[in-house]
């Protein structure tokens, strides 16, 4: 054991010396003794040899066996070398798969906190945000669409419906609607928000005076705005294309708020990301309220963007449920031509 040890931990090259030698000796002593019978009839002589011809035998057999040994263990460890970065970028692969799924349903800035090894898996993630801007948008004639065809057509109508959706994502992987986070569908009603990751505006607020606070604030909030009517005007036009590839004849409907709201994630099984507060509702009751073709706002939107330079139809006050006071509301066409020009350089 302890030769076959000393003759393992001997470098390959040096172990193929040995052999040589080895075997250079043995057939040595053959041709030496062959050349001299006389010598090899003294039997004890004759037994000597014998007993080192099997000593050489045995050394060059173990060490052809140590080196086959040795060869065998270093083509095993390559295996397994080429085994474990197989299952390494195999679960690289599934960790980049379950990074884009977290990604889709929540949002980045939102995903990397729960991603990230230190959180507390308890804790609860929620965060109030201002000067967000919330849109419902909904196609009205839809459930009429719906309704008229039979069981064995939903998919069908599924599948257009799902298509109008798809094409409103992709309206959010362009840079100019990049701080836009979409929500959730609810049947054929589209949220989305404006303002959610507001990194860059919150930085240095604490060195800025008031008035500066206040002059950030409603740029923000201008920002916010603006870029949700650009959204949606981009939305009616995306709407109107497949309008016509499709012979059908759909309708948007849209009604958004500006405002404070609290936004968190909720479900440790099928975690979903939400929005609430009072904002949202008057979010959505500006939809329902709201009229086909139009973009139905708040007063305190409407009053951002009239000062940024939009025109906007009051609507008067009118009596919104949940709100106890008749409140002034906003109105702005789809398809004014300035309006088409919006969306059309959006896209």
């Amino acid at each position: 054991m302890c030769t076959v040890f000393v003759l393992y931990r001997l470098r390959h090259s040096f172990r193929c010396v040995l052999i040589s030698a080895d075997f250079c000796t043995f057939i040595f002593l053959l041709s030496t003794f062959s050349s001299a019978p006389n010598s090899i009839a003294n039997p004890l002589l004759s037994f000597q040899l014998t007993i080192i011809c099997v000593h050489l035998v045995a050394v060059f057999l173990l060490l052809l066996f140590v080196d086959w040994i040795t060869d065998y263990e270093r083509k095993a460890e390559a295996r397994c070398n080429v085994s474990f970065k197989n299952e390494e970028r195999d679960v690289q692969t599934m960790q980049d798969i379950n990074t884009l799924l977290i990604e889709n349903i929540l949002p980045r800035n939102v995903a990397f906190k729960f991603l990230s090894p230190d959180r507390n898996r308890e804790e609860l993630y929620a965060r109030d945000h201002d000067n967000v801007c919330v849109m419902f948008a909904s196609i009205p004639n839809f459930k009429d669409f719906w309704s008229q065809w039979d069981t064995s057509r939903k998919l069908e109508c599924l599948r257009l419906l799902n298509e109008i959706v798809c094409e409103f994502d992709k309206l959010l992987s362009k840079p100019k609607f990049s701080c836009i986070e979409k929500i959730k569908t609810v049947a054929s009603t589209y949220i989305v928000a404006c303002g959610l990751n507001e990194c860059d505006f919150e930085c240095g607020e604490h060195q800025m005076t008031d008035a500066l606070k206040t002059k950030k604030r409603n740029s923000a909030a201008f920002r916010n705005a603006s870029i949700m009517i650009d959204f949606a005007l981009s939305m009616a036009y995306v709407l109107e294309q497949l309008n016509t590839d499709s012979f059908q004849n759909f309708h948007l409907r849209i009604g958004m708020s500006l405002g404070p709201l609290v936004a968190g994630v909720i479900g440790a099984q099928k975690p979903q990301y939400d929005i609430w507060g009072n904002t949202v509702n008057l979010a959505s009751r500006m939809d329902t309220h709201g009229e086909i073709g139009k973009i139905h706002m708040t007063g305190d939107m409407g009053r951002v963007l009239i000062e940024g330079g939009y025109k906007l139809e009051s609507r008067g006050r009118i009596k919104v449920k949940g709100v106890s006071h008749p409140m002034e509301t906003f109105l702005l066409s789809i398809g004014s031509s300035r309006n088409s020009a919006f969306s059309q350089n959006s896209l």
